[in-house]
């Protein structure tokens, strides 16, 4: 196992979030042409654990390609701990085991926050690089997540939390304070969030829960799948529904209406201090009050 711990001198540059997905495309490992016909039989695996002790941070950033993503915050912490299994599977039980040195977690310090990533060799020629993460942090920190493929799973954060990801499903739950997350295959649970709701998704659907706060704003986007949300009847916002194949169902809202069609409902719940929008090109959008 290589780990490395770096106590840098200057702040970091704050790393902006981009609501594309660009950042995507661009760190996505490529296999080689012929790692389709590999037939991978062999595993090899090694655990992991380190405690980070906590000094002026109040950030975790992780950088992660293959493998499962758990981030959960608890209330009193002096240090994070990240754990896990690092795995390699290839074709033979020697290659899989020699492969196994070049997957590494590499942790490093900045004054603002803690940073975890994955390292692994750019070309994989056939190999399946996996690391399986299990991050405790206090509840107060913001986190930032980037990963591939692979789901994640963050909870109980009191603090912004963002996340982009190319394959897998994505459960934001118990989150006090802004969420941001874009995937492009897979399903979003974005259950139990007090702050403003940013998510755009590509192929799967969106199921939310939200409580928006004053002026707050709520903007989910998919292009095949569905969009459920669940808002308290108290909510008051500017709305907006729009599909384009499918259909838009309003459940136990009072919205007071300035367009509505089988394809389009505009108007205003409550006093209109906020704002929603939601728009589905192939899928349903079904909005309950609660």
């Amino acid at each position: 196992m290589i780990l490395s711990i770096k106590n840098k001198k200057k702040l970091t540059i704050i790393i902006l979030f981009i609501f594309s997905l660009t950042f995507l495309s661009s760190c996505i490992v490529n296999p080689d042409i012929e790692d389709e016909h590999r037939d991978n039989k062999y595993t090899a695996s090694r655990e992991f654990s380190y405690n980070v002790d906590i000094t002026t941070q109040n950030q975790l950033f992780l950088n992660a390609i293959n493998g499962t993503i758990e981030i959960s915050g608890v209330t009193e912490a002096d240090s994070i701990k990240v754990w896990g299994e690092m795995r390699v599977d290839s074709d033979t039980k020697e290659d899989a085991e020699n492969s196994l040195d070049n997957l590494s977690v590499i942790i490093s310090e900045t004054e603002s926050r803690i940073e975890v990533e994955t390292q692994q060799p750019s070309k994989t020629y056939g190999r399946n690089y996996q690391v399986f993460y299990h991050i405790l942090i206090p509840r107060s920190w913001k986190v930032i997540v980037n990963s591939v493929n692979g789901p994640i799973y963050i909870s109980n954060i009191q603090n912004e939390v963002k996340s982009t990801s190319t394959n897998g499903d994505c459960i934001i739950e118990n989150i006090t304070g802004d969420v941001t997350t874009v995937l492009v295959n897979g399903s979003m649970r974005l259950w139990n969030v007090s702050g403003d709701l940013y998510g755009s998704l590509t192929n799967g659907s969106i199921s939310s829960k939200v409580q928006l706060p004053y002026n707050g704003v709520c903007k989910l986007h998919t292009v095949n799948g569905e969009i459920l949300l669940s808002i308290p009847t108290s909510t008051s916002a500017d709305f907006s529904a729009q599909v384009q194949n499918g259909i838009i169902s309003i459940k136990n809202l009072t919205i007071h209406t300035s367009t509505s069609s089988s394809k389009s409902v505009i108007g205003r719940i409550g006093d209109g201090e906020g704002n929603i929008e939601l728009t589905a090109v192939n899928g349903n959008i079904i909005v309950t009050g609660i």
